[in-house]
């Protein structure tokens, strides 16, 4: 790719060194492609105060929503988006109002705990590493809070989303 740029009275002419980011049958490619961004905008939109429903992106099998998930060129993060029934599909779009509710159940479980850092803290949108078989099955999960031992006691966290 060539670009050339006008720079005062002469043309500077700049080389862009292009990269493959996905290879042509990359799961990432392929799951970037099918967003519909004009299906979630109506999905998500309404005159009245109705929720909006999930709004399916494509199948994927596991394998393919663990490709996508630890990829840094996701078109929409994974905290937006879920692996279910074979699908991915997006559930969610980050606001300040979702922001301010994490930030509400986390100052509840600060006063429901007591003295809550000596027991359990609270690991925000940390990546459940070793998540219990039930959830395993839905491919690597990204709770909007998680909570586990203290970190000084080992490093694992585990993770519950807030819907």
């Amino acid at each position: 790719m060539l670009a050339v740029a006008q720079a005062s009275s002469y043309k500077l002419k700049v080389q862009f060194k292009t990269t493959t980011i996905f290879w042509r049958n990359s799961a990432v490619r392929r799951i970037n492609n099918a967003m519909d961004w004009d299906a979630l905008y109506a999905s998500l939109v309404h005159d009245d105060d109705t929720d909006g429903v999930p709004v399916e992106v494509c199948r994927a099998s596991l394998d393919d929503w663990d490709e996508y998930a630890a990829s840094e060129y996701q078109e929409l993060k994974t905290h937006s988006l879920e692996r279910y029934d074979g699908k991915i599909g997006i559930v969610e779009c980050l606001s300040p109002l979702h922001q301010t509710a994490g930030g509400c159940v986390t100052d509840l479980m600060n006063d429901a705990m007591g003295q809550f850092r000596r027991r359990i803290e609270g690991h925000g949108a940390a990546y459940v590493s070793n998540p219990p078989a039930a959830v395993a099955q839905y491919g690597r999960v990204e709770p909007d809070c998680s909570y586990g031992p203290p970190s000084r006691w080992c490093s694992f966290t585990c993770g519950a989303a807030m819907v």
